[in-house]
């Protein structure tokens, strides 16, 4: 006897493939404003956002801040991401919020109009991106080891500005 076959329709949806960006980049401050950014790798429609930072603290926005008060070490943001046909996927972070102490040095730190005058940020084992420099001419640069040559001779105060810290120090240009 012919056996009977009957067929079944059957959806199989994909899986959303969260990613989380993060600005700044690399190591937080405490007491920064950090922007993060959650993004579906796999396009489908992820509809909702669950965000965990890691403090105890947590955002459904897509794209949520977050200011940590507190250091942190070896924290992890975890994003989770749903999308329209109820599928799930999770990602993780690895973050690490300090509070360090900023300075700067500068060589030389008398010098005659046109030399070119070295400046270095401390600590050096940190790698933030957002080394802030304002060299008091009206010239700016980023990073933590950049240089300026002024072009009028005067004190100038160079400001250094790290994870809303802020560092200054005079430099003195001669004829």
């Amino acid at each position: 006897a012919p056996g009977v076959t009957s067929y079944l329709a059957v959806t199989i949806a994909a899986l959303p493939q969260p990613v989380i960006g993060m600005l700044p980049n690399d190591t937080v401050c405490i007491n920064e404003i950090v922007t993060f950014s959650g993004s579906d790798a796999a396009g489908t429609n992820v509809s909702v956002w669950l965000w965990d930072f890691g403090d105890g603290n947590t955002s459904t926005l897509q794209n949520p801040t977050h200011t940590y008060t507190s250091t942190l070490s070896g924290g992890l943001v975890r994003l989770i991401a749903i999308n329209n046909e109820t599928c799930r996927d999770t990602t993780y972070l690895t973050i690490e919020v300090t509070n360090p102490t900023v300075d700067f040095s500068m060589s030389p730190q008398t010098a005659c109009l046109g030399d070119t005058i070295f400046f270095t940020g401390t600590p050096v084992d940190v790698t933030y991106t957002d080394w802030n420099w304002d060299f008091g001419d009206g010239n700016v640069a980023t990073g933590r080891e950049v240089w300026h040559v002024y072009t009028a001779a005067n004190n100038y105060d160079v400001t250094l500005n790290v994870c809303s810290k802020t560092v200054i120090k005079q430099v003195t240009v001669l004829p």
